[in-house]
């Protein structure tokens, strides 16, 4: 899994309503979360809360592109870690880009689904609701042109 948010209240550092508000506005920095799965990531979670997306090789690909391009890289040309300050909670690089209202974990995400070939507005894509209403609506498309 992957993700994208301000570097302090995202990694945890600090998580009060202050960081909050501030990583809208003015935030320090933003940071790329890597999360690995030892196991289904979808088993504990409720379906009314994922959409699976068909893509095909090359999409992946295109994804992946997107995700390695949003790490910022050090002198030597590799990512740039930032310790973790919360357990089993992946890990966090140093990220292109800049973390503010209007460009946002969301936003990531919407354009990272464009990114690999997906029909995924900006427009409606500030809000994870924006985001995830789209994807849903692509998947139900995506279910109907497989079936016979």
């Amino acid at each position: 899994g992957f993700g994208y948010g301000d570097i302090n209240f995202f990694t945890g550092r600090d998580t009060s309503l202050r960081s909050g508000a501030k990583a809208l506005a003015f935030s320090d920095g933003h940071a790329l979360q890597v999360l690995d799965y030892s196991q289904d990531p979808f088993a504990k979670t409720p379906s009314d809360r994922f959409v699976k997306l068909l893509i095909s090789d090359a999409q992946l690909m295109d994804l992946m592109r997107y995700i390695d391009a949003s790490a910022a890289l050090d002198a030597t040309g590799q990512p740039h870690s930032i310790a973790n300050a919360e357990a089993n909670s992946g890990y966090f690089f140093v990220a292109q880009g800049r973390y503010s209202m209007f460009s946002n974990c969301n936003t990531w995400a919407g354009e990272a689904l464009t990114a690999a070939g997906l029909p995924i507005s900006k427009t409606w894509g500030l809000t994870a609701s924006g985001v995830y209403r789209q994807a849903r609506d692509l998947a139900k498309i995506q279910q109907r042109l497989l079936r016979p």
